[in-house]
């Protein structure tokens, strides 16, 4: 398993990571274990809202697909403040 610190998430690279999810980087990947993902109840409010903000944070920093680096979808991912409606 791989110890220590990584420089940056945007320079990070799959063998260097690999290890702390218990991961051989030399599998490629083929060694990730299948789970079951199981389907959820969205209220309709909390769809709505989330729906809203991805729009509005598409509107002003265009598709996510012509993204440059993972700071622009970090900002994308924060923009949806959907935490608030669950308490």
């Amino acid at each position: 398993m791989t110890t220590g610190k990584i420089g940056g998430f945007s320079k990070a690279q799959y063998r260097d990571v690999a290890g702390f999810f218990g991961l051989d980087w030399m599998r490629q990947g083929h060694d990730i274990k299948m789970f079951e993902l199981k389907p959820v109840y969205v209220p309709n409010e909390l769809f709505d809202h989330v729906i809203t903000s991805l729009q509005s944070f598409q509107s002003q920093y265009g598709l996510v697909e012509e993204f440059s680096n993972e700071a622009v979808i970090g900002h994308f991912v924060a923009a949806v403040p959907f935490a608030s409606m669950l308490f």
